[in-house]
């Protein structure tokens, strides 16, 4: 079984649900998110997987939203634009196996996706 996770490693959240991952034997790729550049195609691909909205896979408590005035009656262009230049913005930790991918909050939402 092939799981990827977008990771940061100073997020609890994060942190736990890798553990959980490691705890049922898999070892997942991890994405560190804010360490490697983010794509359009990709942020699709992923509100596409996880059968999402754009605004709904955004941080809105973080700074670069709210300095934006960033809001969910924004366009998705606009929306993943500023993901892109702020990845900060993206919520996370999401696990994603093939074709789904599920926001782990709380982080045992994880094993919805190992099953």
């Amino acid at each position: 079984m092939t799981i990827e996770l977008i990771y940061n490693p100073n997020c609890s959240k994060s942190i736990k649900t890798l553990e959980i991952i490691i705890n049922n034997e898999i070892k997942p790729k991890l994405l560190h998110y804010l360490e490697q550049d983010l794509s359009k195609k990709f942020l699709i691909s992923l509100t596409n997987k996880l059968n999402l909205k754009v605004h709904d896979i955004i941080r809105t408590p973080e700074q670069p939203y709210i300095d934006n005035n960033l809001s969910e009656n924004d366009n998705d262009d606009l929306l993943l634009s500023y993901m892109i230049k702020y990845p900060i913005l993206l919520q996370r930790p999401i696990a994603i196996k093939n074709k789904i991918a599920i926001i782990c909050r709380p982080p045992e939402k994880v094993l919805d996706i190992l099953k």
